[in-house]
């Protein structure tokens, strides 16, 4: 299931908003899972959520224009992202949390210039954006009881997590020359 909305709108000739919303409900209606399986003993996926895909998505932006003089404007663009939580595997036995990356910019423009501070990641969310989880072929050290191939005593392998960390906040400021 999949539904859509969106907004925009210029409130005057000075001001615009936009706002998006999404929401997919995304699963499996057959299939199997080996981890699953040997997790739960069951590894039947019909009704799993698809991973990597979240439920709920939200955007939101303005666009504000101030003129400052007759040849330059002030401008002011913040926009906000959400996503609510991910499934990292089709088990959907571990996810990765809301995401939410706000970011600002603010700058003056001229007829042939336009400088340009902004700020990425203003909250500095360290949500990861993707997570991939695998076994432990021995090959990493763990603080649980193994023997020499590395293998948890209880002949299991114990899953580890690689994560694709998002950038922090950043800070800088662009000049634009229109030649």
């Amino acid at each position: 299931h999949h539904l859509h909305g969106s907004a925009t709108g210029a409130i005057d000739d000075r001001l615009a908003l936009v706002a998006n919303y999404g929401y997919t409900d995304s699963r499996y209606k057959e299939g199997q899972d080996a981890v699953l399986e040997e997790t739960t003993g069951d590894g039947n996926l019909d009704g799993k959520t698809v991973p990597g895909v979240p439920k709920h998505t939200l955007i939101l932006g303005a666009n504000l224009v101030v003129p400052v003089t007759d040849e330059v404007d002030l401008f002011v663009n913040p926009d906000y992202a959400w996503n609510s939580r991910r499934y990292t595997s089709a088990t959907n036995l571990a996810w990765i949390g809301d995401d939410e990356l706000l970011n600002l910019r603010i700058g003056l423009r001229g007829r042939r210039w336009t400088v340009t501070g902004y700020i990425r990641n203003l909250t500095d969310d360290q949500t990861p954006l993707a997570a991939l989880d695998f076994f432990n072929f021995g090959l990493t050290e763990v603080n649980y009881p193994i023997n020499a191939f590395g293998n948890l005593l209880n002949d299991r392998d114990p899953r580890l997590f690689s994560l694709n960390p998002k950038r922090g906040r950043d800070v800088g400021l662009e000049l634009q020359i229109r030649l």
